[in-house]
């Protein structure tokens, strides 16, 4: 019976530090699992963290190349439209070849194309207002007509009416300067 007491007390022992060791490795995995969760959670953590500062990057370098196309394209818009106020400027001094010059220098590849046409038909009207000079019988100098765009229109107005009032026929309105302008230079197209 004593050795039957030792042998349960020595069962019990053993028993007692079998439990422990359950509890300190059950502890141990509690303790590894928290952790390995801890280690997770902080990098998700970290993830979303570096995934936002890096759209926010993003958006930001977005906003400075738009911002940088729509001051690059304000600046074309504003260079056009001083250019294109230049060309008015032009022509309303009458300066044709300062008003050519500029077209040039824009290189707009119509508005050349539509010169070059009006050119060609002063050429071809130059050449035809000619021909009725000579036929009419009026004295047409040769060197007078070379120069086609500048001459024709010299030569074609040569005959000016001045309009000083408003014309007879016209019974309702008034003309105003620029329209009085018009006409005079109708009136001298069809003299």
């Amino acid at each position: 019976e004593r050795a039957l007491r030792t042998l349960q007390r020595e069962l019990e022992r053993v028993e007692r530090t079998r439990t422990k060791l359950l509890e300190q490795e059950e502890v141990e995995r509690r303790h590894v699992k928290a952790k390995w969760i801890n280690s997770l959670n902080n990098h998700i953590t970290g993830f979303t963290r570096y995934r936002d500062s890096s759209r926010r990057q993003i958006r930001n370098v977005n906003r400075g190349v738009m911002k940088h196309h729509d001051d690059v394209a304000r600046i074309a818009d504003r260079a056009e439209r001083e250019a294109e106020k230049k060309r008015i400027q032009m022509l309303k001094e009458n300066d044709e070849e300062g008003y050519l010059e500029l077209v040039r220098e824009t290189k707009n590849a119509r508005l050349l194309e539509v010169l070059s046409q009006t050119d060609s038909y002063l050429e071809e009207l130059s050449k035809t207002l000619k021909d009725e000079r000579l036929e009419s019988g009026d004295a047409v100098d040769e060197d007078e007509m070379d120069d086609d765009s500048r001459k024709y229109k010299e030569i074609a107005h040569a005959r000016v009416e001045t309009i000083t009032g408003q014309p007879t026929i016209l019974e309702f309105g008034t003309l105003k300067q620029y329209q009085r302008e018009g006409l005079q230079w109708m009136v001298s197209l069809y003299n």
